[in-house]
């Protein structure tokens, strides 16, 4: 990432006018991979005749695996690992999951689909739903057609991976009835093996995708004019209504495969798409007596990838509580966050949980003392991982609201402490020069939190919220200031 550079505008800018409570900020809140502090000649140079001493009970041959050469030159980034000219079909699809994990620098979708136009003889299904899988994830629906289209005219047969990309993308566009009919379509043509009862019925992962929430429609609305002429053509969002949504319910209870297995063995990523149809349909209690039957099935015993996709839907749950006061809608909010964790013992809240218990104070008067008594409640029964920079920013945002600013000094000292740290960790490694970490499994697919940490948009609301800090700090002072008497 390229360095900013802070300049300051000129007498002549009528934009950017000279206010007191501004400063220049440095680098580190656009890039918290920075640090303010470089090493310089006179910080690395011996101190004196001595500094030796410390290595002398070192011997010769082992001091080179235990001290580290350390140069004043400039830290430069690590060489850019590209994979090999690719030979076989195996060799690309490797070479492309290889460049989708590898977080830095991140490769735009464009570069990906170019590197896979590079070479047409290697192409194979395997590839073409990685890139329609990459497409579907960033919501970039324009070119899953064409995909689809030189998949057909390579002659590659489609897997039941194609099918479910397929039908993710119909929904993803709000063509939940096109899906359906496409699927059923699929079905009567034979595309698909008989169930355990010797009918054709629908896959049962091909039924989970179904069961997703359908997204918001786009429906072209002509504007006229009173003499009837068309004024102008407006694209207007419109939302699936209950009665829809029950219909689908129903659709999808009638047709359930045969196959479909137990409670406990379902996906945890099926569940949390009922849980928020039964919600868009209004059945909140249908959905809470299916998270809570779920969360007594599966084992006691799960790993944290399981634990992860629990909170997805007990989060969807928690987050649409119907109460229009806001206290009153936290509070519930929380009583039913603590019956869902009863449930199993193994699951535990996270920053983002925490997030979505904050999110609603920002209609309370005193909505910055309620956020630091949750945050210190959450703190004393589950630990510090509940607290990150968004749960410090959202606090320290609400507290500015209400004007407690011991609230946000403290917010503010706290993360400037964990900012410290992370230089300091980040410029430990990159002195060291440690070289990087091959992985062995490398054919699998990071989530998405990994190769997209979100960093710079934290920084940047930090960012914004420091300006404001200061705007209030600058208007607290002149107003004290105009307000006292003279002396």
């Amino acid at each position: 990432m390229p360095e900013r550079v802070n300049q300051t505008p000129g007498p002549s800018s009528s934009r950017y006018t000279a206010k007191p409570w501004r400063k220049s900020v440095s680098v580190s809140y656009f890039d918290p991979q920075s640090g303010e502090y470089e090493p310089s000649a006179a910080d690395l140079s011996s101190s004196g005749d001595d500094s030796d001493a410390s290595f002398a009970v070192i011997p010769s041959k082992s001091q080179r695996l235990v001290v580290q050469p350390v140069s004043t030159h400039p830290i430069e980034p690590l060489p850019y690992s590209l994979p090999p000219t690719p030979r076989s079909r195996g060799a690309l699809y490797r070479n492309m999951v290889h460049l989708l994990n590898y977080p830095h620098p991140i490769l735009r979708l464009p570069a990906i689909l170019d590197y896979h136009a590079l070479y047409p003889h290697l192409q194979t299904t395997a590839t073409y739903n990685l890139l329609l899988n990459l497409c579907l994830r960033h919501r970039t629906l324009g070119p899953v057609q064409s995909l689809l289209e030189n998949l057909r005219k390579n002659g590659l047969s489609k897997t039941m991976e194609t099918y479910k990309l397929e039908i993710r993308w119909f929904i993803y566009r709000g063509r939940w009835d096109a899906a359906w009919n496409y699927v059923q379509t699929l079905t009567m043509h034979k595309h698909f093996p008989r169930g355990p009862g010797g009918q054709r019925e629908i896959p049962y992962p091909l039924w989970v995708e179904l069961c997703r929430a359908p997204a918001a429609r786009q429906v072209l609305r002509t504007v006229r004019k009173k003499k009837r002429k068309v004024d102008r053509n407006v694209f207007d969002r419109t939302q699936a209504t209950s009665e829809e949504i029950l219909h689908r319910l129903r659709l999808l209870e009638e047709n359930k495969p045969a196959s479909m297995p137990a409670l406990g063995d379902m996906y945890p990523i099926g569940i949390s798409f009922l849980v928020r149809l039964l919600i868009l349909a209004g059945k909140r209690r249908n959905a809470e007596g299916l998270i809570n039957s779920y969360l007594n099935a599966i084992p006691r015993d799960i790993d944290a990838k399981m634990r992860r996709r629990c909170l997805s839907f007990i989060h969807a749950y928690i987050a649409t509580i119907p109460e229009k006061v806001a206290l009153a809608k936290v509070y519930e909010a929380r009583r039913t966050l603590i019956r869902f964790l009863k449930q199993h013992p193994r699951i535990r809240p996270n920053s983002q949980t925490l997030c979505i218990l904050l999110r609603p104070l920002r209609r309370a008067r005193a909505c910055g003392t309620v956020a630091l008594k949750v945050l210190n409640d959450a703190k004393a029964a589950w630990g510090r991982q509940v607290e990150d920079r968004r749960v410090r920013r959202l606090v320290a945002d609400l507290a500015l609201k209400e004007g407690r600013m011991d609230v946000v000094t403290k917010m503010l000292q706290e993360e400037t402490s964990e900012a410290q740290y992370r230089r300091r960790r980040l410029l430990e490694e990159r002195m060291t020069y440690t070289p990087r970490r091959i992985i062995a499994r490398w054919r699998m697919r990071n989530p998405l939190r990994r190769v997209y940490p979100r960093n710079g948009r934290e920084a940047r609301l930090w960012y914004r919220l420091r300006a404001r800090i200061r705007y209030k700090s600058y208007r607290r002072t002149v107003k004290t200031t105009s307000s006292s008497p003279p002396t």
